[in-house]
């Protein structure tokens, strides 16, 4: 019983470190989109793109 505590505790250790860097890697994509729009905005306002 307590070996199988062990291993479950470890596991979700695991699952958990798993969860984070799926969580870290998600903010990065949600960072990069920020940066594309300012970055749109501002060649837009420069007048890089036609209406």
């Amino acid at each position: 019983m307590i070996a199988r505590a062990r291993y479950l505790r470890g596991r979700i250790t695991v699952l958990e470190l798993l969860n984070t860097r799926k969580s870290i890697r998600l903010e990065w994509y949600i960072v990069a989109l920020i940066v594309v729009e300012i970055v749109l905005l501002i060649w837009q306002m420069l007048g890089g793109a036609t209406p």
